[in-house]
């Protein structure tokens, strides 16, 4: 989605598209059916992946966001001050693949 990230803090934008637009996708993705995850609070489905695609694959040349897995994407995603600057998130996700 090509949104702005003052858009995507919106929680509307993203409880809109879980409970409305694609809620199988949703509901597919966390079968548990959690406010948590289809609301649009910060763990909220689809909210997650966008923020994830937005800091690893906009300063990244090869699209870092799907070439790490679950856990290391959490390790980095979950840490305010590496996530909250692109430019070490996608430095430490590549230095990271580079040597696994």
């Amino acid at each position: 989605m090509e949104i702005v990230p003052a858009d995507a803090a919106e929680p509307g934008v993203w409880a809109f598209l879980c409970c409305v637009a694609v809620p199988d996708l949703a509901c597919w993705r966390f079968p548990g059916r959690t406010r948590e995850r289809l609301l649009g609070g910060p763990r909220n489905a689809l909210r997650r992946l966008w923020w994830r695609a937005y800091v690893l694959d906009r300063g990244s040349r090869e699209g870092l966001s799907g070439r790490l897995g679950e856990d290391e994407t959490v390790q980095i995603m979950e840490r305010p001050t590496l996530a909250g600057n692109p430019r070490v998130a996608t430095t430490l996700a590549d230095a990271h693949l580079r040597r696994a």
